[in-house]
């Protein structure tokens, strides 16, 4: 450019003219104002044609149009490491920052071609997710299962209560009652052969002591369990138990029935047990 300039008499009408189109190329935005300051270059171009001058019209436009490409290389490039981390919002907004200038059609295209690229990347992204999260409830589905299997039932309950709003949702709901269901079958044969040895001993203390255990166990079902079929059959073993307990001590069954944690938490939550008992 300094050559350029130097083969060319500064005083002469072509120098002006040069000079002239040069600050206009240097005040102006060629991403905002590119088709006024090409109007420009080319009426430059062609009024000076043949001329030395005209040739350094010629390097000015091809030289800011490489400025051009050069940014919009840059910009890729950004766009290109917001879409290594995910960043598909930031790098869509770039790109809609891009389209504002003017773009020559070829690099038109890239936009097009770029905006179908993050729409690609982000679906691809959101099934990649989505496949890990299928993988993840399927791996957690079947730690829950062993669970219930191995017959760790309360932890069979919370791992399958997890599943709440996905779609296991449903079959885990159906897991739960069965869960509940082996948990208080098991505890309503364990209450039930604790009634048997206590009708079977004359020992008041260790009849008194069955007794009370037998009692708890059956109050206890209905607050770990709520969720069981069995609640109506645990309902009719206790009143049956409470007759019992009040032939054999009266004052036993009232406190008992002041400390049962079923009929306290009834108290403190109508709403969530009364309705299973009745």
């Amino acid at each position: 450019q300094l050559a350029f300039l130097r083969s060319i008499d500064p005083e002469s009408q072509e120098m002006a003219a040069y000079l002239q189109l040069l600050r206009e190329f240097q005040a102006h935005d060629y991403r905002i104002h590119a088709a006024e300051l090409n109007e420009k270059a080319d009426r430059f171009i062609a009024d000076y044609a043949g001329r030395p001058v005209s040739q350094g019209g010629l390097r000015l436009k091809t030289f800011t149009l490489a400025k051009l490409h050069t940014w919009f290389g840059r910009e890729l490039l950004r766009i290109d490491d917001l879409l290594l981390e995910k960043k598909f919002a930031e790098a869509a907004d770039i790109l809609k920052n891009m389209t504002g200038y003017y773009l020559p059609a070829e690099l038109q295209a890239v936009v097009q071609k770029t905006y179908y690229d993050i729409a690609q990347a982000e679906l691809q992204e959101t099934e990649n997710k989505r496949r890990l999260k299928e993988v993840e409830l399927t791996e957690q589905w079947d730690d829950a299962v062993h669970l219930l299997n191995s017959q760790q039932f309360d932890a069979a309950i919370l791992a399958f209560g997890a599943f709440r709003d996905t779609g296991y949702e449903e079959l885990a709901q159906v897991k739960i009652v069965e869960a509940a269901n082996l948990a208080a079958g098991q505890m309503r044969k364990d209450a039930a052969s604790l009634f048997i040895r206590a009708g079977k001993t004359s020992d008041y203390e260790k009849k008194r002591e069955l007794l009370v255990s037998s009692y708890g166990m059956l109050n206890e079902i209905i607050v770990r369990y709520p969720q069981t079929d069995l609640l109506d059959k645990v309902n009719q073993n206790i009143s049956i138990l409470e007759e019992q307990i009040r032939k054999f001590d009266p004052a036993l069954l009232e406190e008992l029935q002041d400390k049962s944690p079923s009929l306290e938490t009834q108290r403190q939550t109508p709403g969530s047990i009364t309705g299973k008992l009745q």
